[in-house]
């Protein structure tokens, strides 16, 4: 079976990223895997033979099981409680040692994972994504979609994700699993692009012509797309997601594409601070 793999900091664990797990797992079908990494500490001689070093990873090591433990019994607890006819996911514990990107990469090799979720250390969710290093090597080195919760925010249910799209045929992968996504969870996807100001019109309706004929071969009924203006294309975005309801904010990660440009812009807080909608970042070699 399918797994969400949610990523915990034990020094900050927040519940209400796997709370939100809860709906989907059972919608997917899936079960849920708590992950958690720690970084080797080089050896010295300041003391001789380290053993404090030692000593110290296996109790940051232990102290990490203990708080996992916690969590996934809250989990199984609620978890319980839920309709008889609903699939109630199974729960387990990982830790791996190394760098949360790496270690997040080479587990989804080894396993089925449907996407990976995450917290964000603040409600300001964009800011974390552009500047959290732990995201950012999540973000880089994942290969299956990443959902980035922020702060404060529990996921019930999905009743609508926005698609911010650029209107590149590079995106069929992305919209695919979205649509497929779309199909166990019945959703609304809507399609939306920022078109900024000065930037060619004809062009943008020649390649949203392109883009919905494929995207209408996927059959999904409710699909819809928009157009709209704006000047900075992150605090559009932000005030389009609230103005139409979503639930998620999604997007194509790829470095030489829509998010790409988007990361390597000046993103000021004035324009992203009021952002705190949950975003579902889907890598471009989706596995």
């Amino acid at each position: 079976m399918k797994k969400l793999l949610i990523l915990i900091d034990p020094e900050h664990p927040v519940n209400n990223v796997a709370a939100s797990c809860i709906p989907l797992a059972t919608k997917i079908p899936a079960n849920l895997v708590l992950f958690s990494t720690y970084l080797l500490i080089p050896v010295t001689d300041f003391y001789a033979g380290a053993p404090w070093i030692d000593q110290g990873i296996t109790l940051w090591e232990q102290d990490t099981k203990e708080k996992l433990k916690k969590i996934s019994d809250w989990l199984k607890m609620k978890i319980d409680g839920l309709d008889a006819n609903l699939h109630k996911p199974e729960i387990q514990t990982h830790i791996s040692e190394g760098n949360l990107g790496s270690s997040v990469k080479n587990f989804i090799h080894e396993n089925e994972i449907e996407m990976v979720v995450m917290g964000s250390k603040s409600s300001n969710n964009i800011e974390h994504l552009l500047m959290g290093s732990d995201t950012q090597s999540v973000i880089n080195e994942c290969e299956r979609p990443i959902l980035i919760i922020p702060k404060g925010i529990t996921l019930n249910e999905i009743d609508k994700i926005t698609y911010a799209s650029d209107f590149n045929l590079e995106e069929m992968r992305s919209l695919n699993y979205l649509v497929q996504l779309a199909e166990r969870l019945n959703f609304q996807l809507e399609i939306v692009h920022i078109q900024k100001f000065g930037e060619d019109k004809k062009s943008i309706e020649r390649r949203e012509s392109e883009f919905t004929e494929l995207v209408n071969n996927f059959n999904y009924p409710h699909l819809s797309y928009r157009i709209v203006s704006g000047k900075d294309v992150f605090q559009r975005l932000t005030h389009y997601s609230k103005d139409n309801n979503s639930d998620i904010l999604a997007m194509m990660h790829h470095q030489h594409n829509f998010f790409g440009r988007l990361i390597k812009k000046s993103v000021t807080k004035t324009a992203i601070s009021n952002q705190n909608i949950p975003l579902l970042v889907i890598p471009s070699k989706l596995l």
